[in-house]
């Protein structure tokens, strides 16, 4: 089991660095619904350590979920790779973006389940509406 990281070279996440999980294990499935090629574009991973080199010779599998190794070995999981959204390049949890927005005056943010944010002085002229409904829709929006 390693961590790598999710949107580059599949590079080993460092101990405290959060990541896509990945496993390596001859129980791993090598084909989702009978899409052998597909699967392998999607999932099979080939991770790297910093110079390059491959951790192993034999391919891990991708699962979706972020989270890091931490000491001894222990595998910590923080939430789903497509529960993030990119901001200014930034990474952000919509579950943490959502978790905030309730947590302030909703009468003041929240119309018909949408949240109105501005980020800091700096980044005035961003908003970024968010929908509270089933989904999370995040994206830019110039004030």
């Amino acid at each position: 089991m390693c961590s790598v990281k999710p949107d580059r070279i599949p590079q080993l996440c460092r101990t405290d660095e959060i990541g896509e999980l990945c496993m390596c294990s001859i129980a791993a499935d090598t084909s989702y619904y009978g899409l052998s090629g597909m699967t392998k574009n999607t999932f099979e991973v080939f991770p790297v350590t910093s110079s390059g080199a491959p951790v192993s010779e034999y391919p891990f599998v991708r699962t979706g979920l972020l989270g890091f190794v931490g000491p001894r070995g222990l595998v910590f999981v923080v939430g789903k790779i497509d529960g993030l959204m990119v901001v200014s390049g930034l990474r952000h949890n919509a579950d943490n973006i959502i978790a905030t927005a309730l947590a302030m005056e909703s009468m003041k943010f929240v119309y018909r389940r949408l949240v109105l944010l501005q980020v800091s002085p700096a980044y005035a002229h961003c908003a970024f509406p968010l929908s509270l409904k089933n989904s999370c829709v995040f994206s830019d929006h110039p004030t």
